[in-house]
């Protein structure tokens, strides 16, 4: 399990941005908001895209 704190970190990303990453991808993070490995990968892969594009 991975924090969500790290993600953003790891990532530079801002509560917002990381928000609809979150919400987009309808990723539920536990009670510990921690996400799986595989949900951080998506979230990078995510920001990757999402940066490109500027959305």
């Amino acid at each position: 399990m991975v924090s969500l704190q790290d993600v953003q970190k790891q990532n530079h990303l801002t509560l917002e941005e990381l928000g609809k990453a979150v919400t987009s991808m309808m990723i539920n993070p536990n009670s510990k908001y921690e996400i799986t490995i595989r949900d951080s990968k998506r979230i990078a892969d995510w920001v990757e895209g999402y940066r490109e594009f500027d959305f």
